[in-house]
């Protein structure tokens, strides 16, 4: 179990679920991840995470490089954000937080 220290307290997150994550399996509930096709945007940030959406159900988080420490941040803020009832396109602009965005296919990121 790899636990995280978050503002509202410690959140847990099964190990198997984040290398998962990692290689972009699907198991954030609630929103899709696959499959990597058609229109659609993406954040990269620094340290390799990547967040897309296709606006309609796809939200996910992914990093290649393994589980990071903005990797964890940001499945748990997806997590939270689709319990709170957020689309997938409400979700990803509170993601983005101002971030820079690239628009293209999501198949560019397979």
């Amino acid at each position: 179990m790899c636990r995280v220290k978050t503002g509202g307290g410690d959140e847990v997150i099964n190990q198997d679920k984040l290398d998962n994550q990692a290689e972009t399996a699907v198991w954030v509930d609630g929103y899709d991840a696959l499959p990597l096709s058609g229109p659609g945007r993406w954040i990269a940030y620094p340290d390799g995470t990547t967040i897309y959406t296709d606006d309609s159900t796809k939200l996910f988080a992914k990093n290649e490089q393994g589980t990071t420490a903005g990797l964890v941040e940001a499945v748990i803020a997806i997590r939270k954000l689709y319990k709170a009832g957020n689309t997938a396109a409400e979700a990803f602009e509170e993601l983005r937080n101002g971030a820079s965005v690239t628009t293209g296919d999501l198949s560019d990121l397979g």
